[in-house]
This record gives C-alpha cells, structure tokens and sequence, in this order.
C-alpha cells in the first residue's frame, strides 16, 4: 500500500475512515485487519506444505501468485507458528545484489569471519555444509527471500544449486516469493529441478464474502448492509479476486465512490494480455493451415508414381491334376508370393535340372520368379477346388513337401516375437528394506489394485514418507511406497482406493479429520 492509500484510508487527517465511522458506526477498519488468518483459497494447504517441506523436505519452496496475492502474509504466519522448531533467516533483496553480496549475509547468519583465501562462491558452499551440522542438532534452518523475483537471476539460481549440491534434507532451505514468472525464470536456464511450487490463486466471490465477514463483525459493522449482492460483486470485480486490490477499495465501495472508470482501468490493464492471447490463437491457426496443405499434397500420388505400377503376370497354383480346373493367380514381377505356412512348397524340378531352393532359407520358399519357365507351387491343404500345371512340370515327393511345410513353420516361429513373455518389473531397488513394513506397499502391488487414490506427501527420502505417518499415526488407511524420479528413488504417501475419479472426490468428504483441507492429489494407482 503506497503512502496516498495509507492517508486515504487513515483514521486521520481526513481519510476514508472517519467517514465510514459516521457512516456504518464502525470501530475500526475491516479491510486493514490482518488477522485472523484466511485458510480458504488454498491458502491453508499452502502453508501445511511449507510447514512440512521446510522441517523435512529436500526441495527448495517457491511460492508464486500475482501481486497483493498475500504471498507475505503466508510467511508471515509460517514465522509465527513454526518459530519453536524452525530457525528462520530472512534475506533482504540488498543482500542478493551479487554473489559476493550474499556470502556475507550467508556467513553473519552462522557467525562466521570471511576468510581471505576463500572466493564468495566456496564460501556459499561452505554455509550450506555448515547447516547441516546445525539440522543434526536440533534446528533445521529456513532462508526466506521476500518478493524473490526483483533479485538478479544469476544470483538466485547459484543459491538454488548450492543448496542441491548439500545435503538437500539436512541444509537450510531456501524459500523463495515472487509473482508467476520466476518459476519459469528459474528453470530457463537450468535442466535441474528449480524446486517445488506453491501457487496462490485469486479468490472467488464466495471467499471475498468469506474474508471479510469476520472483520467487518469485528468492526461492529453491518454484515448484510456492507456486503449486500451489490457491494460484494463490484468488490470481487473490482480487486479480481487480490488481497491487495480488495484492501485499497473496498472503502471507496462502500462510501459508493468507486465508479465505473475504476472498472475501465481494469480492463485496459488486461487488454495487452488479451492482444497476445488472439494473437497466439492467430498463429496458431495459420500453422495448423500449412500443416493440413502439406498432408493434401503428400496424400495425392503424383503422375510419376501411378506410371510406375509393375505388370502383373499369371502364375499356376496347385497339384497337378489333369481334369481339375485352371486357377490363375495375379503376382507383381520380382514380388514374392506369401501364403500360410501349410501352403507353400519348393519350386519343381524342371526338366532342365534348375537348382533347388536352400530349405535353411525361408525367404527361398516364397520368392518366385515369373521370368523363369517353372513356377512355384504353392498349395492350400483346405482346398477344395485343385487347379491343374503345365505338363512339363512334376510333383514333388511326400517327404520333399512335408521338409519346405516344415522349414516354412520354423522360419515363421523365428520371425514371431513372444508375446506371451511376462517382463519382468522391478518393484524396488535390490537391498531396499521398508522401515516401516506394516505401512509400505509395493508399486506392483499398487498397480495392481487399480483404481484410483489421495496422494497427500511425496519426496526423494523415505522418513519425508515417515514423519508424515508418524504426525497421522491415527489415520490406519495411509499407506507409502517407493517408485522412481529423476532416477532416484520417490516415496509416495497415498490413502484408499477408489473404483473411478468420481468416488475418489466423494471419499474426500469423510476422511479422518486430521486430513482434512489438504486438498491431495487424486491420480491413478496404475500410474506408480
């Protein structure tokens, strides 16, 4: 809040308050209220999340949303619930101007003289080992980065891969606030994970009505006068769902001074968002036009091709049979003839003495060449209608056709894959045993129950999965397994099973209250 909005709203000096006061008879300012802290919008989740993750997890946090979004007013009431177990350092954007900017700030924290020998870059290094000492001890320490997304990028992502580089569980954790784009920014240059997300999203119109009501009862004002149907929805139009934007008006909306031009800043701020929306949704168009023209071209034969279609010639198939009638079979020149196995034959021997086909080569059994003066003679053994030779050519012998019926088997056995061959999966890696077998689950046996599942907590080490049971030891029905990340091993947190994704979400509704409000992710057990 700038120092106009401040004197604007001000009980003094001739600010809105005084007039609210004569107005409503409130006795203090609604929208100035910080507490009681707003657990709706996700904003309850968030802060069980980095309440777990900066006590036990190895990821760096980053939490994200829009300006005025009340990314402060989370780690604020993180500091205030979690100072007995946690040690929190906040790091002011001056100490994040360089690297060497912030290796000083990094080592007053641990009490530590710069050593003259020791680049900044070692010495960044050196404090991240340090913390794990400090971990091991008792104390896991935090480093909170305010409004993240001002500092240099180069500094933050050094941070970010020293901290990797430690122990990830034991070091201090790096938690990072900024507006959307410096998740994005973050991992630009970097193919390592940048850390773990946390994202606050505007607040409906239910929860604009849901975080004021409180305040304005603590006020002593009106509820229903103050937020009646009218004044509600042009404060949720107005501030778009943001902490920041509902505190600055919703004075002026309830004194009925905020006029429809505010209405009209407000889209001409969204309108350069729009005008590369359309203009994604234009190119978009156009490459999915030049695509299609392609597969057209592609799909029309051209006229070289259709002049290169072979001459067909007319073979003779079957025993020899003087009274049978003549069937004639199409084959393109130099095409092999393939038929089931049962029907083919090694061709005959002429009266010229040709060569015999190689029995080992199944390719010799259905290659026939219609340059040559004999045929092969291929036969269907269900055939009811036999069909008769030339004279110059001889039957072959019984054990010469049972050899190539034989050799076509073979050939056709080596040329079929198995596919009733069970793959083997590896369920866990070999010498993992389960700290807690009465609580772990395997993956195959997970996917093998199918269906679907909560998963509540996830990390690349099992006592994440552990303190989790261990801080729900109530909730009989939780359950962890191991599966892969990264190439690393991931411990997943799951509860129930469920038979489709809409009675995963009716099952939300009557979990053990201990759960509730986490809001886990329901996801297929098959996916493991």
């Amino acid at each position: 809040m700038t120092r106009s909005e401040e004197v604007l709203n001000s009980s003094g000096g001739g600010g809105l308050f005084p007039r609210l006061q004569a107005r409503y008879g409130l006795r203090s300012d609604p929208s100035t209220m910080e507490a009681p802290f707003f657990p709706d919008a996700q904003r309850q989740h968030a802060l069980e999340t980095l309440r777990h993750l900066c006590g036990f997890g190895d990821l760096a946090l980053i939490l994200t949303g829009a300006r005025g979004a009340g990314k402060s007013r989370v780690l604020a009431e993180l500091v205030r619930s979690e100072s007995s177990r946690l040690g929190f350092h906040s790091l002011p954007l001056a100490s994040l101007t360089s690297v060497s900017a912030l290796a000083k700030s990094l080592l007053t924290i641990a009490q530590i003289s710069p050593s003259h020998h020791e680049s900044p870059r070692d010495a960044i290094h050196g404090f991240f080992r340090w913390s794990e000492t400090a971990t091991r001890r008792g104390q896991r320490l935090v480093l909170l980065i305010d409004d993240a997304d001002q500092a240099p990028s180069d500094v933050l992502k050094f941070l970010l891969s020293a901290f990797r580089k430690a122990d990830a569980s034991h070091a201090a954790v790096p938690v990072l606030t900024g507006e959307d784009p410096l998740m994005t920014e973050l991992r630009q240059s970097s193919a390592e994970e940048a850390g773990h997300s946390i994202h606050l999203r505007p607040l409906t119109l239910i929860e604009v009505r849901d975080y004021l009501e409180p305040r304005i009862q603590a006020a002593g004002g009106n509820i229903k006068e103050l937020l009646s149907t009218r004044n509600l929805a042009r404060l949720h139009e107005l501030s778009q769902g943001n902490f920041g934007r509902l505190k600055r008006l919703a004075p002026a909306v309830w004194l009925d001074l905020a006029t429809p031009a505010a209405a009209s800043d407000v889209w001409r701020r969204q309108l350069p968002g729009l005008r590369w929306s359309a203009l994604a949704l234009i190119l978009l168009g156009v490459s999915w036009w030049v695509v299609s023209k392609q597969y057209e071209t592609v799909s029309e034969p051209s006229q070289f091709e259709q002049a290169q279609v072979r001459e067909r010639k007319t073979i003779s198939l079957g025993p020899e049979s003087p009274d049978a009638p003549r069937v004639s079979v199409s084959a393109a020149e130099g095409e092999p003839l393939v038929g089931p196995a049962s029907s083919l034959v090694p061709a005959p021997v002429s009266a010229a003495g040709p060569e015999t086909p190689d029995d080992s080569q199944p390719g010799a059994l259905s290659a026939i060449n219609t340059d040559s003066a004999p045929a092969a003679i291929p036969e269907s053994r269900d055939s009811r209608s036999p069909a008769t030779r030339p004279d110059d050519e001889r039957v072959l012998d019984k054990d010469a056709e049972e050899k190539a019926a034989d050799g076509k088997s073979v050939a056709e056995s080596e040329q079929e894959p198995s596919e009733q061959e069970p793959k083997e999966e590896v369920e866990q890696p070999s010498g993992f045993s389960p700290a807690s077998p009465g609580r772990f689950v395997t993956a195959a046996e997970a996917k093998a129950a199918g269906g679907y599942t909560a998963q509540y907590i996830a990390g690349f080490a099992e006592e994440t999965a552990l303190e989790f049971l261990d801080r729900h030891s109530g909730v009989d029905q939780l359950r962890y397994t191991l599966s892969e990340r990264q190439g690393r091993p991931w411990f997943v947190v799951f509860y129930g099973r469920y038979e489709s994704l809409e009675r995963a979400r009716e099952g939300q509704q009557s979990v053990p209250l201990s759960l509730k409000g986490q809001e886990p992710w329901l996801r297929p057990l098959a996916t493991f």
